[in-house]
This record gives C-alpha cells, structure tokens and sequence, in this order.
C-alpha cells in the first residue's frame, strides 16, 4: 500500500510533544479509522492532486477518496495505521509555519502550490512521505467507480 514508506517522515513528526497529542485519534463516529481532520486532509490532499474538472471529470474530493482511504486503512496492522494517521496530521499542520492555517483549510490552489513543492523538497523524507500518501490517494481514486468507467473507455484494453 505505500504505507511503510511514510513511516520516516511520521516518526520524525513525532517530536515536541506532537507524538502524543496525534498519536492514534480515535475515529469519527462516521468513519472505521480516521479522525474527521484526517479525512478532511485527505479529501483537501485528493483534490489539490485531482481537481474539478480534468479527466475524469471527479475531483479527488468528489470521488470521496478519504472515505475509501478510511476502507483501506482498517486491515492494515495496528502500528502502521497509527503511523500513517499521525503523518497525516502532520502533513496538515505543516502549513501552519507558513500559511498561518492547516493544509486542509487553504485555498484549492494554495494547497496545489503546497503539494507541488512538497514533492521537489529538497528533505527527502517529505517527497517520500508525499509520493507515498500520492499512491495511497491514486490507488483510492482510481477505484472509484466513475474513474474505473472513464478509464476503461481511454484504453483499447478495457473495452
């Protein structure tokens, strides 16, 4: 799942005291694993990598990929789900230095900018740490149903 490869990054997010205010926050009451926050980040990630309006025509926010992610994470063992949840607050929280406000609540195209220069960081373990959550995400979206169908028609293989 990519999972594995995120762990530097949520261990080296873990100092200050942070470990313990984001280590494994129990799940909304509508979800199987992530927080709210969690899944908001995950939706605000989603569609700053997929926008409204490219092809497919749904967004990664629009396709629900934090709530497929939340599917996906629930038989992963224990350890590496804590793992990736605390790299996702992480991650939220980063913009805070800079923008004054989490990833999740920035701007479409301030979260786009974000994510671009997150993967040509030149810290190795935020492009590793993003790429990861990327393949996590793509994997989500690309499940969905309405990408599956308008991927199926853009090759000669799947009809």
């Amino acid at each position: 799942m990519g999972i594995l490869a995120a762990v530097p990054v949520a261990f080296a997010a873990g100092g200050g005291g942070l470990w313990w205010r984001w280590w494994d926050a129990p799940a909304s009451a509508e979800l199987r694993v992530l927080a709210h926050d969690e899944w908001e980040f995950l939706q605000a990630f989603a569609e700053a990598w997929m926008p409204p309006g490219g092809t497919p025509a749904i967004s990664g926010a629009e396709a629900l990929v934090g709530t497929a992610v939340d599917g996906m994470l629930e038989p992963a063992p224990d350890r590496e789900r804590k793992l990736l949840k605390l790299l996702l607050q992480a991650l939220d929280d980063l913009p805070m230095f800079t923008h004054g406000a989490c990833f999740r609540e920035l701007a479409l195209a301030e979260r786009t900018s974000l994510l671009k220069q997150w993967r040509d960081s030149s810290l190795g373990s935020l492009r590793q740490a993003t790429e990861a959550l990327l393949m996590l995400v793509g994997e989500a979206y690309a499940a969905h149903p309405e990408v599956r169908a308008e991927w199926r028609t853009l090759s000669a293989c799947g009809r």
